[in-house]
C-alpha cells in the first residue's frame, strides 16, 4: 500500500494522491474519506486516514522504494498476514462500495 509523510503545507489528500504516483505510477481519484485512526507508541503519535478511491488502470509502475506488489482478492486480504485492523478497513470499504 503506498503511503507516507506529508511535505510542509501539503494538504492529507493531495499528499496521498503523490504518494501512490510516486509509488507506483497510478493517477488515482479519491472518492471520499473514509477513517481516521489515532496511534500512540512511545514518542510518536501518528494519525492515519484512510480514504475509498478509484483508478482507470491496473498497470502498475514501481519506484524504487518497493521491489513488489500484488493485488489481492477480499478473500486473499482475509487470509493475508496483513494486520486485523486493515482487514477489517479492507472489508468495510468494499461493503460501502455496494
Amino acid at each position: 500500500m503506498p503511503g507516507g509523510g506529508l511535505r510542509f503545507f501539503e494538504n492529507c489528500p493531495n499528499g496521498l494522491l503523490r504518494e501512490i504516483e510516486e509509488e507506483t505510477g497510478i493517477i488515482a481519484k479519491i472518492i471520499e474519506p473514509f477513517n481516521v485512526y489515532d496511534v500512540i507508541k512511545s514518542n510518536i503519535h501518528l494519525t492515519i486516514i484512510t480514504y475509498i478511491c478509484e483508478c482507470d488502470t491496473y498497470n502498475v509502475y514501481l519506484s524504487s522504494e518497493h521491489d513488489a506488489f500484488y493485488w489481492l482478492t477480499l478473500d486473499e486480504v482475509r487470509n493475508s498476514n496483513i494486520p486485523k485492523w486493515l482487514k477489517r478497513e479492507f472489508e468495510a470499504a468494499l461493503k460501502k462500495l455496494k
